[in-house]
């Protein structure tokens, strides 16, 4: 059994979210654990994977060598930051394991008109980030669709409507009568991007890519998909990314000192590292003599990410232990994060 920090960042999102875990039925450490796919489990964690739902055919296809499908939601013209890099990099894992990715752009929540959403120039950029971020390229049969235009989307969207009720939506989540019709719709919306992998290949398993703020989305695909008869896919929770300045928040693109863009320079990265807070104690002697706290360290948050796995371990070993102090650990890797964010390729 793991006894390493993402163990225990998997048993700290246990006890966060567990009212929504009892709700919505998530598999975390404590019923994984049990399992006969611990192997699995383990290296999940190790991409930031917090939780699972509906996790058996997913499981068994990755153990058994087969093939599967990988959903991921993208907003058109998207900032990316360093949360998208989390998504890459449990993309990434799947992709290597057999996973198939369809990517689906949403158009609609993104207030976007067809023809102003150009899908060959989004992916472009994305594959591009990619490439630059994981050393890999996106298999030659990723799936990319806009559910402003893709026909058999469309077609499961209106079937969904059909036997979902308002009042249901409604209910799910809390709202009245001043609700939109427009936002009536996004449920259902998210759901069939949820159900497409089942519904374009009935026989293969599927896992979308989600963080627990979609949980009640996958809420209305659950019941929707015993209507309509289609295979229920697997989702996957990963952590959200804490701000630079502090556990309280998260990384926002609406407030750009809470996180790092991947297309910052590596200046801009280098100063934002050297301001963000840090899991040190009040003074060296005190930090020394108990060590420091890297598991609220926003510092280390984002070296989790960029560094390789080893390389994270004896950081939050040394911080810890009060080996390396938070200034000498910032000199000694801000650099090497800081170089990940280089200038993109040219075209």
């Amino acid at each position: 059994m793991q006894t390493n920090h993402v163990l225990q960042w998997a048993l700290e999102a246990e006890r966060v979210y567990r009212s929504k875990i009892a709700q919505f039925a998530i598999e975390t450490e404590t019923v994984m654990r049990k399992t006969e796919f611990t192997n699995i489990w383990n290296s999940l964690l190790g991409v930031g994977v917090w939780g699972l739902q509906n996790h058996t055919h997913l499981c068994s296809a990755i153990k058994n060598k087969n093939r599967f499908a990988v959903l991921v939601g993208m907003r058109p013209e998207a900032t990316f930051h360093l949360g998208h890099l989390t998504m890459m990099n449990e993309l990434q894992w799947y992709v290597q394991r057999g996973g198939v990715p369809l990517i689906v752009y949403a158009g609609f929540e993104a207030n976007k008109k067809q023809e102003d959403l150009v899908l060959s120039h989004e992916f472009k950029n994305f594959k591009k980030l990619y490439r630059r971020f994981t050393g890999d390229n996106l298999t030659s049969d990723t799936v990319v669709v806009s559910d402003l235009e893709d026909t058999t989307l469309l077609r499961l969207e209106r079937q969904i409507e059909e036997v979902i009720t308002a009042r249901k939506i409604a209910q799910l989540y809390g709202w009245d009568e001043t609700t939109s019709v427009a936002k009536l719709r996004i449920p259902c919306k998210t759901a069939a991007a949820f159900l497409l992998p089942s519904a374009l290949m009935p026989q293969v398993p599927s896992v979308i890519l989600s963080d627990i703020n979609q949980v009640t989305h996958f809420e209305v695909a659950k019941i929707a998909s015993r209507s309509l008869g289609l295979r229920l896919p697997t989702v996957s929770y990963r952590h959200l990314l804490q701000s630079l300045e502090g556990p309280e928040g998260r990384m926002s693109v609406k407030n750009p000192k809470s996180l790092l863009l991947l297309d910052d320079t590596t200046e801009i990265v280098s100063n934002k590292l050297k301001r963000c807070f840090s899991g040190g104690k009040l003074t060296a002697e005190e930090q020394r003599e108990s060590g420091g706290n890297p598991d609220v360290c926003s510092f280390f948050k984002v070296a989790n990410v960029t560094l390789p796995r080893e390389e994270s371990f004896a950081i939050h070993k040394s911080c810890r232990d009060g080996s390396v102090l938070c200034g000498q650990c910032k000199k000694l890797h801000i650099p090497e994060i800081a170089a990940r964010f280089q200038n993109l390729e040219p075209d």
